[in-house]
């Protein structure tokens, strides 16, 4: 009785490691693409202040490496009224949800 107790037990905890290690993969997958996403956005912006002779994103943090948060507070904050036959609920979170899909 035992041993099958403890089989039932080694077999339980070894199919366990598979959510650990599906999480892990996860895990890593957006954090890579989170940099990336964050690397060719300045990288864009930078080539396009090259091509417009402008400075470009130096202006916010180290270099540009805060701009990404200066355009997500910019694209969230951008609204400031709200037509009279529209659901104001909806209108208001339309930014911040293409914020979170883009």
């Amino acid at each position: 009785m035992l041993t099958i107790i403890l089989i039932v037990f080694i077999v339980y905890h070894f199919f366990y490691i598979f959510y650990i290690v599906g999480f892990i993969y996860v895990f890593f997958f957006f954090l890579f693409l989170f940099l990336q996403v964050l690397f060719f956005t300045t990288c864009e912006r930078k080539i396009l202040a090259l091509t417009q002779r402008r400075i470009g994103p130096r202006v916010v943090g180290d270099r540009g490496r805060l701009q990404f948060l200066a355009d997500a507070v910019k694209l969230i904050t951008k609204t400031y009224f709200s037509p009279k036959k529209v659901n104001g609920t909806i209108f208001q979170n339309s930014a911040i949800a293409a914020f979170w899909f883009s």
